[in-house]
C-alpha cells in the first residue's frame, strides 16, 4: 500500500511542459497505470501511472516494484483534462474540457494526431484495442449531448490513420456521462447513458443511436 499527492517535482524536457505548482483544489479527473517489465527475463516489473488533472497536467508517475516513487513528469495540456487511457503497453490517449482528444507515448511525448470529438468537455470515453490489426476504436460522449466515434489503425509512432469517424449530435437530450465498447454476435457496438437517463446502443457500422431504455 502507497500514497501519492501532487507535488512541485514533475518536469519534463518537451517544451510545452512547465515545472508543476501544486494548487490545493486541483482534482484528479482520471487515472490510468501501464506495468512494464524492467528486465529481459520478465520477472522485474515497474509501474507508469498516468494521471489527468483539472489545472492541465497530464502526469506520469514512475512507480517501483517496491511501490516507491522513483519519478515524476508532468506535461501542461492546456485545459481541464477530463479522459485518459493508456493501450498497447506504449500509447497514451486524453482528452480534455475543449473536446478534442491527443496521443502520446509513454514517454509523454505527442503523436502526430489530434481529433476533434466535442464542441466541449469529453465527459466519457472507452477504448479497444486490437493488436493482430493495429486497430484502436474510440468511443466519447460529451457535455454537448453528442457521441463520437474513430477507428485507427496504428502502425507506429508516425503512422496513425483515420479508418472511420463520425459524430451522432444530440444522441441524448442532456450530457453524456457514460459509454461502453462492447461485442454484440461478434460485431463492436457500444452503449452509452447520461443525464438524460436514457441508454442508448450505437450501431457502429451503420452510425445510429437505438434507444434501449
Amino acid at each position: 500500500l502507497m500514497s501519492y499527492t501532487l507535488n512541485k517535482s514533475g518536469q519534463s524536457q518537451d517544451e510545452k511542459s512547465q515545472t508543476y505548482q501544486p494548487d490545493p483544489e486541483t482534482r484528479i479527473m482520471s487515472c490510468d497505470v501501464v506495468k512494464v517489465n524492467t528486465n529481459n527475463s520478465g520477472n522485474k516489473v515497474e509501474y507508469f501511472v498516468f494521471l489527468c488533472c483539472s489545472d492541465g497536467y497530464l502526469r506520469k508517475v514512475h512507480i517501483s516494484e517496491l511501490f516507491k516513487v522513483i519519478s515524476e513528469v508532468a506535461l501542461y495540456y492546456g485545459c481541464c483534462l477530463l479522459q485518459v487511457r493508456a493501450f498497447a503497453n506504449s500509447y497514451v490517449l486524453a482528452a480534455g474540457t475543449n473536446g478534442k482528444l491527443r496521443m502520446f507515448n509513454l514517454s509523454l511525448v505527442e503523436l502526430p494526431i489530434e481529433l476533434s470529438h466535442h464542441a466541449s468537455g469529453v465527459n466519457a470515453m472507452d477504448i479497444y484495442y486490437e493488436p493482430n490489426t493495429y486497430m484502436l476504436y474510440i468511443i466519447t460522449g460529451g457535455d454537448d449531448q453528442s457521441v463520437s466515434f474513430t477507428s485507427l489503425e496504428i502502425q507506429n509512432e508516425n503512422t496513425i490513420e483515420i479508418k472511420n469517424k463520425f459524430c451522432i449530435e444530440n444522441a441524448h437530450s442532456a450530457q453524456v456521462t457514460a459509454v461502453q465498447l462492447t461485442f454484440d454476435d461478434e460485431s463492436l457496438c457500444a452503449y452509452t447513458s447520461g443525464l438524460d437517463q436514457v441508454v442508448n446502443k450505437i450501431h457502429l457500422r451503420i452510425p445510429v443511436a437505438e434507444l434501449v431504455c
